[in-house]
C-alpha cells in the first residue's frame, strides 16, 4: 500500500472515530443475562418481513477484494433461510443501535459439505438494503470455524459487500454497532457505520455504507437478534449452542432511548428452536435456545 493512501485512511478514520464519539450514549453497556422470562410468540408467517434478496443470488464486493465472487453453486442447500430472529419494524430516528453477544459452541455438524450459519443483528430498509454486523460459521469463504464480518446487502445494484473478516472461538465477547454519522467523505450527508468487534480477541472489523443500501434513520425493520442458516440447516446437529443477545440499546440524538417492542419467529419447521424476551436496566435480551447444549468448541 502507498503512503498516500496510508495517510488518507488515517484521516477516515479518525474523522469516523469523532463522529462516533459525538453520538455515542455515555459509557458501555454489557452484561450477563440471567434466567429468561419470556415466552416464545407463536409463529406467524404475516409477520415476516420484506426479504432482501438472497446472499446466493447477487454478486459480491468486498472492502479486502472488490473481484466478483465466482464461487459456483452446488444447487443443495444454497439459498438462505432465518430460522429465529426477534425483530421491530417501522423504527425511526435511530442513531446508535448496539448489542453484545458470546460466541456459543460450534455445530456438532462436521461433514464436507457446508452447513453455514449466521449470527446477527442488523437494521433493514423496507425491501431495498440491509445493514449487518455478523458472526458467520463455515461460509463459502472460510471454514468449519467462527468469523466475524461486516455485511451490506443492497438490492439497488444486486450486490453485497462483505468486510475483512477475523476468527472468533466460542466463548469470546462480541459487540455489534450500527452508527448514523456523518459521512467523513461528504460531511453533508449521513451513512451508516457497520461494525463488529470480537472484545477478547481485541478484533475489530467496519464499513461504511457509502452505495447507502440503507439512505435514512427513518422507518426500518430493526432485528435485534437472527438465526440464519442454509436450507442444509434442519437438524439439531446442525445448530450452534443457545445465543443470547444481550444489552440491546437503540438511541437517537443525544442518547435519548428509541422504544422497542420487539417480536419473536420461529421457522415452522425448526420446532427444537425458541425465542425468549427478557428486560434489564440498559435494554431486552433476545434468547435463542437452540435446545442444544453440546457440541465441539
Amino acid at each position: 500500500m502507498k503512503p498516500g493512501f496510508i495517510s488518507m485512511g488515517i484521516v477516515i478514520m479518525a474523522l469516523i472515530m469523532a463522529a462516533i464519539a459525538v453520538i455515542s450514549p455515555a459509557g458501555d453497556a454489557s452484561g450477563d443475562a440471567g434466567d429468561a422470562t419470556g415466552v416464545t410468540p407463536v409463529p406467524d408467517r404475516s409477520h415476516f418481513p420484506p426479504e432482501v434478496p438472497s446472499r446466493d443470488d447477487l454478486q459480491v464486493t468486498s472492502q479486502e477484494d472488490t473481484a466478483i465472487d465466482t464461487t459456483p453453486g452446488d444447487g443443495m442447500g444454497r439459498t438462505a433461510k432465518h430460522i429465529a430472529y426477534a425483530y421491530q419494524p417501522n423504527v425511526s430516528d435511530v442513531v446508535v443501535f448496539t448489542s453484545y453477544w458470546t460466541v456459543p459452541e460450534r455445530p456438532a455438524y462436521d461433514e464436507y459439505i457446508k452447513h453455514t450459519v449466521f449470527l446477527w443483528c442488523g437494521l433493514q430498509q423496507g425491501n431495498l438494503g440491509l445493514i449487518q454486523p455478523v458472526l458467520e460459521w463455515d461460509h463459502d469463504d472460510t471454514g468449519k470455524y467462527w468469523t466475524i464480518g461486516c455485511w451490506i446487502v443492497n438490492k439497488r445494484d444486486h450486490t453485497y459487500e462483505v468486510s475483512r473478516r477475523f476468527r472468533a472461538y466460542p466463548g469470546d465477547r462480541i459487540r455489534a454497532d450500527l452508527r448514523y454519522i456523518t459521512d467523513p467523505a461528504n460531511p453533508g450527508k449521513k451513512v451508516w457505520y457497520i461494525a463488529i468487534s470480537d472484545l477478547t480477541r481485541q478484533s475489530m472489523t467496519y464499513m461504511l455504507d457509502h452505495r447507502r443500501a440503507v439512505d435514512t434513520n427513518q422507518n426500518l425493520t430493526l432485528f435485534s437478534g437472527v438465526l440464519e442458516g442454509t436450507d442444509l440447516v434442519r437438524y439439531d446437529v446442525d445448530l450452534p449452542g443457545d445465543v443470547t443477545f444481550e444489552d440491546v440499546i437503540c438511541k437517537a440524538e443525544g442518547g435519548v432511548d428509541v422504544p422497542l417492542s420487539l417480536t419473536g419467529y420461529v421457522h415452522p419447521d425448526m420446532g427444537q428452536v425458541a425465542i425468549e424476551f427478557e428486560d434489564g436496566p440498559t435494554g431486552t435480551s433476545v434468547i435463542i435456545n437452540t435446545q442444544r447444549n453440546t457440541g465441539n468448541s
